[in-house]
């Protein structure tokens, strides 16, 4: 069938009339996707946040081997990195009340550690925690499962 023009209005062939569903479906999934974006970078920021609060005294290295063990617990929970950082009394630099000002030290390098945070090569030997050697030991880590130890921070499985 071909197409008519009646003037103003045109008459479609049955193909075209299947297609005209297709614009507004994409349009309404690209504003979902912009919506979750925003959710992913708002999560990313406080990610972001956390290691440079447990790790701001550090230099690149350090601050990677904190975000190594917050993608390690992710991986070994089965959930987001963020829900690992907000989870309760798991990062101390999460209710640091200077996070932000922390940050603000180490942006460029943490903004990239937190964007890619998953994909990061383990430098902890899979740790799934760290502590300061000033600190005291924590019942659930086993001085058995020390993995490294790097600058002020030491690392256990």
């Amino acid at each position: 069938m071909q197409n008519m023009d009646f003037g103003r209005y045109k008459l479609f062939t049955e193909n075209e009339m299947e297609t005209k569903w297709l614009l507004p479906v994409i349009i309404a999934l690209l504003l979902i996707l912009l919506i979750i974006s925003g959710a992913r970078a708002e999560e990313t920021q406080i990610i972001a946040e956390v290691i440079a609060a447990e790790a701001a005294d550090q230099d690149e290295i350090g601050l990677r081997a904190v975000a190594c063990v917050i993608a390690n617990r992710a991986k070994a929970q089965d959930v987001s990195p963020y829900v690992v950082v907000t989870a309760r009394n798991q990062f101390f630099g999460y209710t640091a009340k200077n996070r932000h000002k922390l940050y603000l030290q180490v942006k460029p390098i943490v903004d990239r550690l937190a964007r890619n945070i998953m994909n990061l090569k383990d430098i902890t030997g899979g740790a799934l925690y760290f502590r300061r050697p000033d600190e005291k030991m924590f019942p659930w880590i086993k001085k058995e499962n020390f993995t490294v130890r790097y600058k002020n921070h030491l690392f256990y499985r």
